[in-house]
């Protein structure tokens, strides 16, 4: 779903009804190649006092994995061919 301004948007859920309000989420760009974390980046609704009163639900997953030269950014200082993973580890608000 698109976002509003200042908003963090929402992600569908697959194969069922329903979206996630994301709550807080770390991105996470790791070398594989070299075991290196290349960068983290943390998001968090309301500087972290957002929703206090949902429950929420841990979501992860890998959002992308393949040779730096296919990462959609350049990534300086790190080889072509080197492995690099994107991923996400994020609590999210359900409605279903």
């Amino acid at each position: 779903m698109q976002r509003g301004e200042k908003a963090n948007g929402a992600g569908q859920i697959v194969d069922a009804t329903g979206h996630g309000i994301p709550v807080e989420a770390v991105l996470t760009l790791t070398d594989l190649t070299t075991a290196t974390v290349l960068a983290t980046e943390t998001t968090a609704t309301g500087h972290g006092n957002g929703h206090p009163n949902q429950q929420t639900t841990r979501c992860s997953g890998v959002l992308f994995e393949g040779p730096a030269s296919d990462f959609p950014d350049s990534l300086p200082g790190v080889a072509p061919g080197d492995t690099v993973q994107l991923t996400i580890d994020a609590l999210a608000v359900l409605q279903l």
